[in-house]
């Protein structure tokens, strides 16, 4: 009888661990590009204090989700709703609901979580612009080979976002998913690119692979931030 009720116990209490991990796997990612920053010395990056951020970071509740629950609530009068994260800011504050299954099976956790985050605490992120910047800056490859001219062009070009909104309750956004897709191209893209500029032996072959990279991060049409 005990072994028995045991058992249902645990089939009870298996998704609910299941969600806590995920949510903790999903913040965890999402701090790692502000914490590499902040040891790569950055206090700051344009306006965004990296400390601020980490601090309000950690005031949005963060919870495991149903994809099925989440793509609903996500539609919105479309035909297909996002699927992996719906943040969203009420009288109780920020918070973000995460699909787990989708969730775990994901690249790029750390943009892709970050994102979720910069909107739902109102930090201009639109098709990614402001997490694959810090993704960039925080790269071992541009921190060792980019002058620091060219580092600040990256700072610059998240100075040109504009400033941070500041909710009220009821404001929902979402973000992730299928609709993430491009962005993760482009991650790979730029790491494709990265990992010829390290190669490269001669001054041509750097400033051509510098020109692969600044063609990269603006593959967009949005990117532009100029020559870097």
């Amino acid at each position: 009888m005990l072994k028995k009720a045991f058992a249902l116990f645990l089939l009870s209490a298996t998704p609910a661990f299941a969600a806590k991990d995920c949510a903790r796997s999903f913040e965890s990612a999402a701090r790692a590009l502000p914490a590499k920053l902040a040891r790569l010395g950055y206090h700051s990056v344009a306006s965004i204090n990296i400390n601020n951020l980490v601090v309000e970071m950690a005031q949005v509740a963060v919870k495991g989700g149903d994809q099925k629950k989440i793509m609903a609530a996500n539609r919105d009068g479309r035909s297909n709703g996002r699927a992996t994260a719906r943040w969203e800011v009420d009288a109780n504050g920020a918070s973000i609901s995460v699909a787990c299954a989708y969730w775990g099976q994901l690249p790029s956790k750390d943009v892709l979580s970050l994102h979720e985050f910069f909107g739902a605490l109102g930090y201009p992120d639109q098709d990614y612009r402001v997490s694959v910047s810090f993704w960039l800056l925080a790269h071992p490859v541009v921190q060792a080979r980019f002058t620091e001219a060219q580092k600040e062009k990256i700072v610059d070009f998240v100075r040109t976002l504009g400033g941070r909104q500041q909710f009220a309750g009821g404001v929902v956004g979402v973000g992730g998913g299928g609709e993430g897709m491009s962005v993760l191209y482009r991650i790979r893209r730029l790491e494709r690119e990265l990992d010829q500029l390290n190669a490269a032996r001669t001054e041509e072959e750097r400033q051509a692979a510098l020109r692969d990279i600044e063609v990269a991060f603006s593959s967009s049409g949005t990117f532009y931030v100029g020559p870097i």
